[in-house]
């Protein structure tokens, strides 16, 4: 699990400008920060006893703005699903 959101969350930057709005919809935002959730209930359950597992990840939204930078860019679409990282 961890390594498919070290994947997913590699894909969650501007492939153009990593400053500009991130392409993931609301739906794969929601998924990463379920599977977020998951993992950190999954560590806690494994190794709380001995560690104080803090959960520091951001939870992710679509950026509202995202309509607005598609129109202006129109080589670049939503992502519902990451299959290339944009950060290397």
């Amino acid at each position: 699990m961890r390594n498919q959101l070290d994947f997913e969350h590699s894909g969650y930057l501007n492939p153009l400008y990593p400053l500009d709005p991130s392409l993931w919809t609301q739906a794969l935002c929601d998924r990463f920060n379920a599977n977020v959730d998951r993992l950190v209930a999954l560590l806690r359950q494994e190794i709380g006893e001995y560690y104080n597992i803090s959960d520091e990840q951001i939870r992710y939204v679509e950026d509202p703005h995202l309509d607005d930078y598609l129109a202006v860019n129109p080589g670049l679409a939503r992502l519902n699903e990451v299959k290339v990282p944009t950060v290397r």
